[in-house]
């Protein structure tokens, strides 16, 4: 669901993006910040797009719930282009 920016594959630019999302019960995207930035905004704004998109994620197991009835997750966006 990922797609390569257009600005950053021009520039060359490479990196990892490390988003916390937290996520209801039904997999439902309530927040979503950046914890670990790859220090270019367009692949930062793209992990962020393509966690938007992806909305809502599949069902974490019951026994992950915490009190809230949420999780939360650090999801890793690698963004690598070809040599």
């Amino acid at each position: 669901n990922r797609k390569y920016p257009a600005e950053a594959e021009l520039k060359r630019l490479e990196g990892e993006v490390k988003l916390k999302v937290t996520i209801d019960e039904l997999g439902k995207i309530l927040a979503y910040k950046i914890v670990e930035s790859s220090g270019h905004k367009e692949l930062d704004n793209a992990a962020i797009s393509s966690i938007k998109k992806s909305n809502p994620l599949p069902q974490p197991p019951k026994d992950f719930m915490g009190e809230n009835n949420s999780v939360d997750l650090v999801v890793p966006f690698n963004f690598t282009l070809n040599k």
